[in-house]
């Protein structure tokens, strides 16, 4: 599995007389609480300046806590395992030319929304009735009413996050449950990103049955995207199988003892509110392949000058079990003989033609046969066997030469 590390660089351009100067303002700015930030900053151009400060919502930062480092010019600041309370908007101050310029990213500390509610309001037929979900660290509510979404249906009225939900003039109809879900999609100045799918699987994409797979989702996004699995377009929760295990929060896919019928496009989906992406993986199982089907037997025996009997077979190509067959074995035995005789070499042609030699003809009794495919990955199940008695051979007599008429006799000169 391979990994890269990206960082994003973010230009504020700044005009100071004839110079343009661009400052330079890199940052992680989608934390979880407990990791380090980082942050970067530079003037770009060829006049001198100064680094003063770092800011956070217009106060200057007190480096000297022991959170925050920097270096001496100020060209960097890390703050050391982030909380909520970090997230806002930072600045770098820097003075040009006797001139204080700027340039500014918000740092999103992403955590879940906080709510507060009351479990239970009574109210009379006709009255005005107002419920509430105040809190925190959230930018909308989505409501219901007895589990189907409202949607902003008429008769209601909604503040302007939906925090609180207005019933201008209670009816009996509007009795039940109403709940209130908060969704944090981040400050609308924080950078959200839509959602970035790998699937990593299997080197070459080809396993061998019965063997275990284990397919992972590296996807990332902002917000953190939600992940689904699909095989061939089927949702891997709809396809009732016991086999097909959804682990690590949805990132990963196991398959315990695969089957050539697990061979599909494995398929990744993330998708959050800022769209949708997808990847796949290419997933072949290689096992042994399914039997041949015998179609056609026949046995001849050719009565003169002694009984020699030839046989001719052929048969269906099977499923390969997706690794390329490499030839067919035919099983033969008399009728009654525990034993089977098989072809000299394996045919790689769906037919054969057999001489099995000269018989006493009151052992010809019949014959039964069966025939296997195989690949790489083994051999098939024997086919269904085909019998064929004395009554279904075809006997041949080949014409005797008759012989020479007698010379005629002399005649008279």
């Amino acid at each position: 599995m391979k990994s890269c590390i990206v960082q994003l660089l973010f230009y504020f351009t700044i005009e100071t007389g004839s110079s343009t100067v661009k400052i330079l303002f890199a940052s992680s700015d989608r934390l979880l609480p407990g990791q380090d930030a980082s942050l970067l900053c530079s003037v770009i151009g060829s006049i001198t300046f100064q680094i003063t400060r770092w800011e956070k919502g217009g106060t200057a930062l007190n480096l000297n806590d022991s959170r925050y480092t920097s270096n001496p010019k100020l060209t960097s600041l890390g703050i050391h395992k982030v909380t909520k309370t970090d997230t806002g908007l930072y600045r770098c101050v820097a003075t040009i030319d006797g001139a204080e310029k700027s340039g500014a990213k918000y740092l999103a500390v992403l955590v879940n929304p906080e709510i507060s509610f009351n479990p239970l309001t009574v109210a009379a037929e006709g009255d005005s009735v107002t419920l509430g979900c105040p809190g925190t660290y959230f930018t909308t509510i989505e409501w219901t009413f007895n589990g189907v979404n409202m949607s902003r249906k008429p008769g209601y009225t909604y503040s302007k996050n939906n925090a609180y939900l207005t019933i201008d003039r209670v009816s009996r109809t509007q009795a039940g449950q109403y709940v209130c879900t908060a969704i944090n999609y981040y400050p609308n100045h924080a950078k959200t990103d839509a959602p970035e799918a790998v699937v990593h699987g299997p080197s070459n994409g080809s396993v061998i049955q019965d063997n275990p797979v284990y397919l992972y989702c590296n996807a990332s996004g902002v917000p953190p995207p939600r992940i689904r699995w699909e095989k061939d377009g089927v949702l891997v929760s709809d396809l009732g199988s016991s086999r097909y295990k959804i682990e690590s929060e949805g990132k990963a896919l196991s398959i315990d003892g695969v089957l050539t019928s697990d061979t599909s496009n494995i398929t990744c989906i993330a998708n959050n509110s800022m769209g949708a992406s997808s990847d796949y993986c290419e997933l072949r199982v290689e096992g042994p392949p399914s039997p041949p089907e015998l179609i056609g037997v026949s046995i001849t025996v050719t009565t003169i000058p002694s009984h020699r009997i030839s046989m001719f077979a052929n048969w269906t190509i099977p499923f390969d079990g997706n690794s390329p067959i490499n030839g067919y074995v035919l099983h033969y035995r008399e009728k009654e003989d525990a034993r089977w005789s098989v072809t000299p070499t394996r045919e790689t042609e769906n037919f054969k033609a057999i001489d099995i030699g000269v018989v006493d003809e009151s052992d010809i009794i019949g014959y039964e046969f069966y025939v296997t495919a195989e690949n790489l990955r083994g051999a098939s199940k024997r086919s269904r066997i085909v019998q064929a008695s004395r009554k279904d051979f075809i006997f041949i007599t080949p014409p005797t030469s008759s012989p020479p008429p007698p010379p005629p006799p002399p005649g008279n000169f």
